[in-house]
This record gives C-alpha cells, structure tokens and sequence, in this order.
C-alpha cells in the first residue's frame, strides 16, 4: 500500500470487507491495517472479523458503523444483533440514531420483526413506514398491533380512502 493513495486503500477495504469470509485471515488484516494506518482504516475491515471482535472494538472505541456495515452485522449474526444494535445505539444520540438507521429498521420490519419490536420498545426510533412495508408489518404482527394500538399509530402508513 506504499504507492498508493488514500481514497484507492479506501476503496480496496470496503470491496475487501464484502467480500472476504475468512474470519482468521480478516482479523490479521484488520490488526495489521489498524498497526500501520490506524483505525479508521481498519474499521473497514470490521465485518470481516469475528464477533468477539467486532464487539470489543465497538465497546471499546467510537466507531461511525455505516447502515450497510451494521446490516451486514445483523445479517452475519442475527442471535447477536441486538446487542450489536445497543453498541451502535450508545454510540450515536438520538436523533441521528432513527435517521441514520432507518434502512436497517425496514430491513428488520420485513425479516425479523419480532427484533424490531423489541427495538422499537428499548430506543423508540422515529421513523414512518410505506404502504408496503405497513401491510406486511400488519399482517406479520397484528396482535401485538391490536393490542397496543396507540404504541404503532405513528409507525405505520395512513391510509386515505
């Protein structure tokens, strides 16, 4: 990486990170970048590593996850996204939570909406759903929705007939 610039080792570490499924050899990369270029750099190469990792680092350094970083998080280890979420979640403020993350929120509403509830009990994020992803929402979680309409009002789409 001598010769090169840094927008090109930008680029070589967010392709690499896609697509490397080596967890062993991702966190030698990881630990290497971070020694010679530091750890932004290295944060690139963050879902490449094990979990073990990605939460030490999380816990222990304020990271900026990407939406498209923190799906890949979710989607790598979905029995430990909501501890993952919380990392994510005490490192940004409010505000910027629900906003920044609202691609990974309808992720979460149409492949594991019992997470998001759970989600959306613990942070309350602000966000309003389509006509699409209402209906499938419904239909996936109506007696929750019934139950507790009031908590959901602001959450789905209105209809004017």
């Amino acid at each position: 990486f001598l010769n090169t610039s840094y927008n090109t080792k930008l680029k070589i570490m967010n392709k690499l990170s896609l697509y490397m499924d080596n967890e062993t050899r991702g966190e030698e990369y990881f630990k290497a970048v971070e020694k010679q270029y530091g750890l932004y750099l290295a944060s690139k190469l963050l879902p490449t590593c094990s979990l073990e990792t990605i939460l030490a680092y999380l816990s222990k350094h304020r990271i900026e996850i990407t939406p498209c970083y923190l799906l890949i998080f979710i989607k790598k280890y979905p029995e430990s996204a909501e501890e993952i979420i919380d990392k994510v979640y005490k490192q940004s403020s409010k505000v910027t939570f629900s906003k920044k993350y609202t691609f990974v929120f309808k992720y979460l509403i149409q492949n594991d909406s019992s997470l998001f509830l759970k989600i959306m009990d613990k942070y309350e994020p602000k966000l309003c759903l389509g006509a699409r992803a209402t209906s499938a929402f419904v239909r996936k979680q109506r007696k929750s929705i019934l139950a507790n309409p009031k908590k959901f009002f602001p959450l789905l789409k209105k209809r004017s007939y």
